[in-house]
């Protein structure tokens, strides 16, 4: 086996006794995990990712959602985004529209982003609408000849008060030139649950 392939062992099996132990001591315990498809043109990005996100200890569906997302490199450092969601819950669903911008600063292998979004969202059953500011801050770094890349990341969700806050440590994997992963824990608690939630997440990106 190649050896720079044990971190991503290590990592599974760092997930998975994380699983085990929430089980038997977390207030609450979910999974997201999320199919993308990528295409890029020059500075102009799109995707496509379906999400399935289960809840109270992996018990139940909490959502589930389709969002196209198009992004535009303005600069070396700063990207423009807009994407749509819609989103169905067992009760309800919604439409949600984002639109923001990511600044990014490199350092050698060490890469820092600060990304600011407007949230819109309007729940379908009942017509109420709501709007939100999601800041996230993410810091990453690539290690050397491997094809991992660790990151840390949080992200604060306000409107006229704080709402929500998440916290992440997971790491992207370069499986080849066309395919990635990104296994991830977070941490989250939200205003309107009094139960903090734990979250264990893996994506799988195709770059078309």
């Amino acid at each position: 086996m190649k050896t720079h392939y044990r971190p991503l062992l290590l990592c599974v099996a760092f997930l998975l006794t994380t699983n085990q132990h929430l089980r038997a001591q977390a207030d609450d315990l979910g999974t997201w995990s999320s199919l993308t498809l990528k295409k890029s043109w020059g500075a102009l990005t799109s995707d496509v990712r379906l999400e399935h996100r289960s809840e109270q200890n992996i018990s139940s569906l909490d959502c589930w959602f389709i969002r196209p997302n198009v992004s535009y490199k303005i600069t070396d450092w700063l990207r423009a985004e807009g994407c749509y969601y819609y989103i169905r819950k067992p009760a309800s669903s919604s439409h949600r529209t984002l639109l923001g911008f990511t600044a990014t600063v490199l350092s050698g292998a060490l890469s820092c982003s600060l990304t600011e979004r407007w949230q819109y969202n309007y729940a379908i059953e009942t017509g109420v609408s709501t709007n939100s500011l999601r800041s996230k801050i993410n810091m990453a770094y690539q290690i050397e000849n491997t094809p991992f890349r660790p990151y840390v990341a949080t992200e604060i969700f306000t409107s006229t008060h704080w709402n929500e806050s998440r916290h992440y440590l997971g790491s992207t994997v370069k499986l080849d030139t066309h395919q990635s992963l990104d296994v991830f824990y977070e941490y989250r608690v939200r205003s309107s649950r009094t139960v903090q939630e734990h979250i264990i997440g893996i994506g799988y990106v195709i770059n078309l």
